[in-house]
């Protein structure tokens, strides 16, 4: 910070003074007007925020340019979040600006705003996609808010999903079809050779997803050994679990899980000599690894939402792991191995919403009650059901 030089130029056929520097972390020209027409008072003010700037104590203002503002979201912010938390951010920086074209930061309003939805819901945007859109453009204004630079929050309308309707985007797959995608994998990868992995790479990977309930981010984290924001697969104690450090989760909080025993039984098939590294050689980028696993569940066919026609991606094989558990542990155990932040998501997504697995359950502890004598609470084992007789 204290190599920052600010320099005054004036734009021709400008009468008002411009003070620019060079900012080392973002490798950009930042630029804001002086107000002056002299140079000599144009130099004065460059002097004072060349020493703000320098001691860390600069704030943008409600009048300073969009670019400036975002600038200093990133250098002050956005680098205190994990890769992909800050990568979401970007995405929905960069969509605000190609719609609502925000010149300044007070150009951040209401109206903009409200225009930004319409925007996009014209150009096809999912309700779902919309609504992470505008959490964070809240968190960013709030931010802004509370820093001194954004005078007022913008109002935001968040998109309502109508009652009864399923939030998610894809669905569980079923063992038929989970199979299917696993026959594909020679076929994905014959189809572009700069993949990387072998088909048994691949096939061990997706069976891992299906088995773990790990996000994407999270399983090509995990790793036999120690290393920085590695997920590390510990056998120390007398049953596994995963060491989960916080920057390569999305709560962002360290935490221990047990390794649930299909996936415990899946890692065993890896000679211990072999353990050693990442325990998957699939890639390391998720910009990479999810779109093959995408293109695998498109090869078999496997549509988990007709509206959009998305088809099987890695998150489904997480949901997959979650509808399986949903039936064999109570909701406080599932919040944990799904690792979500609130019971209510766990509620609401995996356990009570399947109601023809529900009904299977109850076909099968079928009791035999006659509808003319509920006294009795059993039926004679030998005795048939008089109610569809």
């Amino acid at each position: 910070m204290s190599e920052i030089k600010v320099h005054v130029l004036k734009r021709a056929g400008r009468n008002v003074w411009l003070m620019r520097y060079f900012d080392q972390y973002t490798q950009k020209h930042v630029t804001k007007s002086s107000g002056c027409t002299k140079k000599k008072d144009a130099e004065k003010k460059a002097g004072v925020w060349e020493d703000e700037l320098r001691r860390g104590v600069y704030v943008p203002t409600n009048r300073s340019s969009w670019e400036s503002f975002i600038e200093h979201y990133k250098a002050n912010k956005l680098n205190t979040k994990g890769e992909g938390t800050a990568t979401t951010y970007l995405a929905t920086v960069n969509v605000f600006e190609k719609y609502a074209k925000p010149q300044r930061l007070a150009d951040f309003t209401t109206d903009r705003v409200t225009r930004f939805v319409a925007d996009c819901r014209d150009a096809g945007l999912s309700e779902a996609t919309i609504a992470r859109h505008l959490r964070t453009l809240k968190v960013l204004a709030r931010w802004a808010n509370k820093q001194g630079m954004l005078g007022r929050v913008p109002e935001f309308d968040m998109p309502t999903t109508p009652k009864g309707t399923s939030k998610a985007k894809g669905r569980p797959l079923t063992v038929q079809e989970f199979n299917e995608m696993l026959l594909k994998v020679p076929e994905v990868l014959e189809a572009d050779s700069k993949i990387e992995g072998t088909a048994d790479d691949w096939r061990f990977y997706l069976k891992a997803l299906w088995c773990s309930g790990l996000r994407l981010s999270e399983s090509l984290a995990l790793s036999w050994t120690d290393g920085p924001g590695a997920i590390v697969v510990d056998h120390s104690g007398k049953h596994p679990v995963l060491r989960i450090p916080g920057e390569a989760q999305k709560s962002g909080a360290d935490q221990v899980i047990p390794i649930v025993p299909e996936f415990a039984r899946l890692l065993d098939t890896v000679p211990p000599e072999a353990r050693s590294g990442p325990v998957f050689a699939v890639g390391t980028s998720r910009f990479k690894v999810g779109p093959v696993v995408k293109a695998m569940g498109k090869a078999a066919n496997i549509v988990v939402h007709s509206k959009s026609g998305k088809f099987a991606s890695a998150h489904d094989l997480r949901r997959s792991f979650g509808r399986r558990w949903s039936r064999k542990v109570m909701p406080a155990v599932l919040k944990e191995l799904m690792r979500h932040a609130s019971i209510q998501t766990t509620m609401e997504y995996y356990v009570g919403d399947d109601a023809q697995r529900t009904a299977a359950e109850l076909w099968e502890s079928d009791l035999g009650v006659r509808l003319g004598d509920l006294g009795e609470s059993r039926e004679p084992e030998t005795t048939e059901n008089p109610l569809f007789q």
